[in-house]
């Protein structure tokens, strides 16, 4: 008899193949979008385009602006720089695509006995459920793949006591998009307070982690009073201007219930997978409050759908790091914590930006 759990663990054991057929997919989607698209083929994420062109010598100390200062010396040159983007972004996109699957194999890898059943349910929901590799597909162009590697990178060098570095790269993640400052710092802050407490006193820890802190609020605040921009508003690349004329606070108050409930029903699910974490650990830390921070995102911004999606690889970092570099031992989910989790593994297309299920028609 075929159960989901060992439906599961199948896709688990396989999870390149199934992988890789999702992320297939999604991507030809998104293909045929272009070539139905009414106008150039790079009009699909013609709203994602703008913030490529976005730079400090145009635009002044603009948000987002760190990438369009770096491709400057090419976009200003080439003949069609819209074009020159947007292969460069589905580059990009292939990139984070195949990362994952590194990481993943290396850091997640598929286990027997012990938490055995924990692993497969997140492996199986990256391999097929709407939060995985079908959203990096779908959501082509966006910079959350580019910050998560500098959020990693940052744990990485912090986790290894190197505070400062792990500050100028937490500093290029705020400058590389602001919500960096919300999802991805106090991830980098706890591991780091956790990291350095096994071997300083609490005084100690607290004068080491003052340079990095005061980097990223520094960083923050600055984006935050001077990261809008009249001149980046009327970039003539792309329709994504409006993002330098909007306000702190931004979400929407009218999202159709159904998609509420969806959304809420994640957001559990992910509530579920800490809880399995935390029940291993036995006890609370500072890494559950950085991935509780996810959270509010959704009072500053509309893309509700995909700040679920953050939070879930969020999610999945946070395991990784407890496993790997504080040593927890993984443990099963009970039976109503396996229920909430295969919510997560379900094939139902990605999950979307603002409302969830993209490829799924709501009333």
């Amino acid at each position: 008899m075929i159960t989901p759990m060992r439906a599961i663990h199948h896709i688990s054991r396989h999870f390149v193949l199934y992988a890789c057929l999702a992320y297939g997919i999604s991507a030809l989607v998104r293909v045929v979008e272009a070539i139905l698209q009414d106008g150039p083929y790079w009009g699909i994420e013609a709203d994602m385009m703008t913030q490529y062109f976005v730079n400090y010598p145009e635009h002044g100390f603009a948000k987002r602006a760190l990438i369009g200062t770096l491709l400057r010396p090419v976009t200003g040159i080439v003949e069609t720089p819209e074009a020159w983007v947007f292969w460069m972004m589905v580059a990009m996109n292939l990139l984070a695509f195949v990362a994952v699957l590194w990481l993943v194999q290396r850091y997640l890898a598929h286990r027997t006995g012990e938490g055995a059943e924990t692993v497969s349910i997140l492996r199986g929901a990256l391999a097929v459920g709407s939060l995985g590799v079908m959203q990096i597909a779908h959501d082509l162009g966006r910079l959350d793949n580019l910050n998560f590697a500098l959020m990693l990178g940052a744990v990485a060098l912090v986790a290894r006591g190197r505070v400062l570095v792990a500050g100028v790269v937490s500093v290029m993640g705020v400058l590389v998009h602001e919500g960096f400052t919300v999802y991805a710092a106090p991830l980098v802050i706890a591991v780091g307070w956790h990291a350095l407490r096994r071997d300083g006193e609490a005084g100690s820890v607290v004068a080491r982690l003052v340079p990095l802190v005061a980097m990223i609020a520094a960083a923050s605040v600055a984006v935050l009073l001077y990261g809008n921009s009249e001149s980046a508003v009327d970039v003539a690349h792309g329709v994504g201007g409006y993002v330098w004329a909007r306000g702190v606070v931004e979400y929407n108050p009218s999202l159709p219930l159904m998609d509420v409930a969806i959304l809420v029903a994640y957001w559990l699910a992910l509530g579920a997978v800490l809880q399995v974490i935390y029940r291993s650990k036995g006890a609370l830390d500072f890494l559950l409050i950085a991935a509780l921070c996810a959270l509010a995102l959704n009072f500053l911004g509309i893309d509700h759908a995909r700040w679920v999606t953050l939070a879930f690889y969020l999610v999945l970092v946070i395991v990784a790091v407890q496993v790997q570099v504080f040593g927890m031992r993984l443990r099963d989910p009970g039976r109503w914590q396996r229920w909430a989790l295969y919510l997560l593994c379900l094939p139902l297309g990605p999950m979307g930006i603002i409302s969830g299920f993209a490829w799924l028609p709501w009333p």
